[in-house]
């Protein structure tokens, strides 16, 4: 697997005339990804903190859109890229980006607070430092967030956002398999179809090899039985005899051919949704507990 060019990916981000961009959010979150790819950080939300740290103009919500890109690009670099089905990671999470970033309250300079000369006039908000005050208590001028100290429904609801988070990160990872399991799925039932009609090879043949070469001989079955149901019409167009006495003819697998191949690769696919489909009920139930949660908090239960 390739490293990111992470000093590139940089410059473009950082540039003054797309900063803040959905081009640069993309940018960034691909930084970000780099940098937990390359083991530049133990983990992808650190990786995230570290980009965000280097951009400080960035508003709350841009932070939790380059954490969403990021997680989409560090499993498309590790999923697609790196060929690994069982590709796991612990997705970043931009309110927990936000959180780590707020200055704690023993970093307020009391310069900044007391102006001793009342016979001056009041001074201008930069003078004051009111921004760096605000934001060492976790506030932003700007942003109309209500202090957590003064919500407390503020943990249910950060942990809800994060459960939300989590779960439509999965959920477009799962939607955004479909269209290649579908062109799987199409491509191994025309192999099946050529290697039968084209090259004279039995179906049992086939099923006798993809058993020796499937991870998931069920799978295997089923992936075939579909193969022939689309593109060979059934179970009509077969001369039992013919694949008797092919059965009895000796398979020799070839690991490289274009049907094993096809077959690898639709297996790697099925897998993935199936590891994700699982990800995302397991997500889903989460979610409907962290919303139950945050209601009965906000009622005062």
């Amino acid at each position: 697997m390739r490293n990111f060019d992470n000093e590139f990916l940089m410059k473009i981000a950082n540039s003054t005339s797309r900063r803040g961009s959905g081009e640069a959010i993309q940018l960034l979150g691909k930084q970000a990804a780099g940098r937990y790819i390359n083991k530049e950080a133990p983990d992808l939300g650190k990786a995230v903190r570290d980009v965000v740290a280097q951009n400080p103009e960035l508003k709350p919500d841009q932070v939790r859109r380059v954490a969403e890109a990021a997680n989409q690009a560090a499993w498309h670099e590790l999923f697609h890229k790196g060929g690994d089905a069982s590709t796991h990671f612990e997705p970043a999470s931009g309110e927990s980006v936000l959180e780590s970033m707020r200055p704690k309250a023993d970093e307020v300079q009391a310069s900044n607070a007391v102006h001793a000369d009342f016979t001056r006039e009041p001074p201008a908000q930069a003078e004051l430092g009111l921004d760096e005050l605000a934001s060492s208590f976790g506030v932003s001028l700007e942003d109309k967030t209500p202090d957590p100290a003064l919500n407390p429904a503020g943990e249910a609801e950060r942990q809800h956002a994060k459960v939300a988070a989590a779960n439509q990160v999965i959920g477009n990872w799962y939607n955004k398999l479909i269209v290649p399991l579908t062109k799987a799925e199409e491509g191994f039932g025309l192999q099946v179809k050529q290697a039968h009609l084209q090259e004279g090879v039995g179906i049992g043949q086939i099923a006798s090899a993809l058993r020796l070469v499937a991870d998931d001989p069920r799978f295997a079955v089923m992936a075939l039985q579909e193969a022939v149901s689309t593109h060979l019409g059934g179970q009509g167009q077969f001369s039992m005899q013919e694949e008797q006495e092919k059965m009895a003819e000796h398979v020799t697998v070839d690991h490289q051919h274009p049907l094993m191949l096809s077959y690898k690769a639709l297996e790697k696919l099925a897998a993935e949704k199936e590891r994700l489909g699982k990800g995302a009920k397991k997500m889903a139930w989460a979610e409907k507990r962290s919303r139950k949660a945050l209601k009965d908090k906000m009622r005062g239960c």
